[in-house]
């Protein structure tokens, strides 16, 4: 491979990591769904046990369950006491983080009524594997990571309908940083989830990134970056909610990404911008609750 060719290969990766840092699917179109697809017959193989984490008559389990492509999931799960049929959701965390890093936004959820839970992504530290970095291979496994990290939120809504303690139809997503740009993907293809509130995520056009590459690697590259572009999925979450929390200062995600992800995704949708960097406000996280507490009627 030429050195121009590595040099733009590596921009390419540099510019989608910057972008997203920090049965039936019900979708509309099936072929939007397929590269997500998994067995939902494979049994959740649920393990438990007591934290000493809970606060205030919050209990908080520390769980794992049987991954949509293997291995095991790690989450905590975040119940408010012992009523059925309570709103239920997903907390998903930034690149660098893990389960914990919103386990404190979850309990204040909680603390409302709701059962929650906390992912470890695909992309977390925990999780992590040795990817390629270079050229075609590279901008192919990162976007393998990105396909089970939306698989890791579709398996969670299966663990989540097998609980007696969650209403299938009040099912909300929040995500951070990744978790936005996640959650974006996720919205296209996964209706079972009714509200998606995304926190500082954004996305450039593919054509974009095609534009900084070599004429003759842009064919292998544009349906690879294509099948996990959230410009192409956030459009179809209807009829789930949209909602998008961004900082007008953010150092880490360009602010006309963001504004490209707002822009495209689908009504309804609500886009409001705090004045703040990357990491949200109290006010931010505030907002996000009481947008929550309306969607999933959260009393």
């Amino acid at each position: 491979m030429t050195r121009v060719t590595k040099s733009v290969a590596a921009a390419l990766l540099a510019v989608a990591a910057l972008a997203g840092c920090g049965g039936d699917d019900g979708s509309k179109d099936s072929d939007l769904a397929a590269p997500f697809a998994y067995d939902t017959s494979k049994p959740l193989q649920l393990r438990t046990r007591s934290t000493d984490r809970g606060t205030g008559g919050i209990e908080v389990r520390d769980i794992s369950f049987a991954g949509a492509t293997g291995g095991r999931q790690d989450a905590y799960l975040v119940l408010p006491g012992k009523r059925t049929d309570r709103p239920a959701v997903i907390y998903a965390h930034g690149a660098g983080g893990d389960r914990y890093e919103l386990l404190d936004e979850a309990t204040k959820l909680a603390q409302q009524g709701a059962v929650a839970i906390t992912l470890d992504m695909s992309y977390s530290p925990r999780r992590a594997r040795q990817l390629p970095t270079q050229g075609i291979p590279g901008v192919r496994a990162r976007t393998q990571v990105e396909v089970d990290s939306v698989r890791d939120i579709r398996r969670a809504v299966d663990l989540l309908h097998s609980l007696p303690e969650v209403d299938d139809e009040r099912i909300g997503y929040v995500g951070w940083s990744a978790g936005a740009r996640m959650g974006a993907v996720a919205a296209g293809v996964e209706h079972r989830i009714k509200a998606y509130d995304l926190v500082a995520g954004g996305a450039t056009p593919v054509s974009e990134y095609l534009s900084e590459a070599p004429q003759e690697l842009r064919p292998q590259l544009e349906p690879i970056l294509n099948r996990t572009d959230p410009l192409r999925y956030v459009g179809h979450a209807s009829p789930s909610a949209l909602f998008f929390q961004n900082g007008s200062q953010d150092e880490i995600v360009p602010i006309p990404a963001l504004r490209a992800l707002a822009d495209e995704g689908s009504d309804p949708k609500e886009v409001r911008w705090y004045d703040s960097g990357h990491v949200p406000t109290a006010q931010a996280w505030s907002d996000s609750r009481t947008w929550l507490a309306d969607e999933l009627d959260l009393s």
